[in-house]
């Protein structure tokens, strides 16, 4: 079982995931390599909105419980980027090939930023499902 402090701290990790990966990865959105590479999901919207889910997570980190169906929604928000990402993978497995060459950083991000988005997803499940079940009260 997941302890209350566990996900506490689960939630504040997927925030701040959320706002290290674009402020870092973009160097506070002067780098447009994500948005070159993925203008769905990386653009200037997209990346604002990754921001916002992050300070989603954040803000109910302490009370997440008392949310349940909103965890839910960020279970779903997550396998969504996740399988967006798997998506980009096969569908331009040649701009993999390109940033490798160009950066390594970058290359590692967009090899690995959607299974990170399939684990917090995961914990988001776990999460509502023992608040569902009242094992954070």
């Amino acid at each position: 079982m997941l302890s209350r402090q566990s996900a506490t701290q689960g939630f504040i990790l997927a925030g701040i995931y959320n706002l290290v990966g674009i402020l870092g990865f973009t160097q506070f959105f002067t780098d447009r390599t994500l948005m070159e590479n993925d203008p769905i999901v990386f653009s200037w919207l997209g990346q604002i909105a990754i921001i916002l889910w992050g300070l989603a997570y954040l803000s109910v980190a302490r009370s997440f419980w008392n949310v349940p169906y909103l965890v839910v929604v960020f279970c779903l928000e997550k396998m969504l980027y996740a399988g967006a990402w798997l998506y980009w993978l096969a569908t331009t497995p040649e701009k993999l090939d390109v940033l490798a060459g160009q950066s390594m950083l970058m290359f590692c991000f967009f090899a690995s930023y959607g299974f990170g988005d399939f684990l917090f997803g995961l914990f988001f499940l776990i999460a509502a499902v023992n608040s569902f079940k009242g094992r954070y009260h």
